[in-house]
């Protein structure tokens, strides 16, 4: 929750200093949780810039491998919705509410290291994927987007040059 608030003060500031209207947020493992609970609590502020493109790497919605799931322990349906829900993924549910009607765009990326844990080493696919039933068909485009391989690990990810020139395409079309 205090993440949430830092997240809503910094925005405060940029509106207050620089009148900015609208923003993109780029968000990497825990910051994708953060982002989300900021968006649950404060995403229908219209005193707040409003959000217009969200990226999300490597995202811990429903958990992080060895800290509160399990290797393959978890699947997700063609909904993204997850076979098991940890609490802090339900208390997220009602997320897709806040993103209805707001035309922002979603880009999702994970990694796997094609090892057999479905995972970018410290995130399963499933965790990751389970944001699309957060978020349901209340945004205006919502792209997944696997990443394979040695560079699909969970830190390299960000500095993968084909995810970075993804979400330079994303962000700046």
């Amino acid at each position: 929750m205090q993440n949430a608030q830092n997240i809503k003060n910094v925005l405060t500031k940029i509106k207050s200093k620089y009148n900015i209207d609208n923003y993109n947020f780029v968000a990497h493992s825990m910051g994708n949780l953060s982002f989300a609970y900021f968006m649950k609590y404060y995403g229908n502020d219209k005193q707040l810039p409003q959000l217009q493109k969200e990226v999300n790497i490597a995202g811990t919605y429903n958990g992080v491998l060895n800290l509160n799931e399990k290797v393959n322990e978890i699947t997700v349906d063609k909904d993204g919705k997850p076979s098991k829900m940890n609490a802090d993924y339900e208390k997220l549910l009602g997320l897709k509410d806040v993103y209805k009607n707001k035309n922002i765009e979603v880009l999702n990326i994970y990694g796997d290291l094609k090892d057999g844990t479905h995972s970018d080493g410290r995130v399963s696919n499933s965790s990751s994927r389970s944001l699309k039933y957060l978020l349901g068909n209340s945004p205006k485009t919502y792209k997944e987007s696997e990443y394979k391989g040695e560079k699909a690990q969970h830190s390299a990810l960000h500095h993968n040059k084909e995810v970075s020139d993804e979400i330079i395409n994303f962000l700046w079309q």
